[in-house]
């Protein structure tokens, strides 16, 4: 259930930070990793319910990855066109989906 949550929870972030992008809310989603809800968990009950190092590792790498991504396509909205920053968002996603596989093979 923890993984659930903790995916859940990620998946809203994006969805904020998609919202932000598009001009549809001026409210942005959090920045730092450590304190998101995902970063939370993973950095509070997380830590301990992860068993193996070398997966923790790969989570925390991806989930920061995500949010250095984030940062970097916030700052170029205003500066490049809505089509190049779409791409990016879209790379940004495919780290999210690879964060979320983690996430649920962590789960098994």
């Amino acid at each position: 259930f923890p993984y659930l949550y903790a995916g859940t929870e990620h998946r809203s972030w994006l969805n904020d930070l998609q919202l932000f992008m598009q001009g549809e809310t001026d409210v942005l989603p959090q920045l730092d990793h450590h304190k998101c809800q995902f970063g939370k968990w993973l950095y509070g009950e997380g830590k301990t319910l992860i068993s193996s190092e070398n997966k923790y590792a790969l989570l925390e790498l991806l989930h920061k990855r995500l949010h250095q991504l984030s940062e970097d396509l916030i700052k170029s909205r205003d500066k490049v066109s809505k089509d190049v920053w779409e791409v990016s968002l879209k790379g940004l996603k495919e780290v999210h989906l690879e964060l979320l596989e983690l996430i649920k093979d962590n789960a098994r």
